[in-house]
């Protein structure tokens, strides 16, 4: 079972976004960062929705099209289904920036997608 944020998690989400998004168009690049992260800081990745599917790599984007930038208690409650991403950026626990515009434009495909990542949050272990 991987933990969440790990590289072992990381890994999964690719796994099933890959799986789930064969062909999934237009493109953009989503970078999501958590801070204090306990024993790593700061940890980021990112998602990539286009052409060749959605994947999710480690690390931080060359160049996102929209950052979202939460604290560990925010990501991990909105992992686990436990809020929205709309509560938090309500609360001011969710920082979003870039091009928001970016991420309308592919709302459709992301609904159409699904909950992708069903079965790894599932099997995920949270700190």
């Amino acid at each position: 079972m991987p933990a969440f944020l790990s590289d072992s998690w990381i890994e999964a989400l690719d796994a099933a976004g890959r799986e789930a998004g064969a062909g999934a168009r237009p493109e953009l690049v989503l970078e999501q960062r958590v801070r204090d992260v306990p024993g790593r800081g700061d940890v980021a990745y990112h998602v990539v929705v286009g052409g060749r599917g959605l994947r999710v790599r480690s690390g931080p984007a060359d160049r996102p099209d929209v950052t979202l930038t939460t604290d560990h208690a925010g990501a991990v409650a909105l992992a686990r289904g436990e809020t929205t991403a709309q509560h938090l950026l309500a609360a001011g626990r969710l920082r979003v920036g870039g091009d928001v515009g970016a991420l309308v434009a592919v709302a459709g495909v992301l609904d159409a997608l699904g909950d992708v990542f069903a079965r790894v949050r599932d099997a995920t272990t949270f700190d």
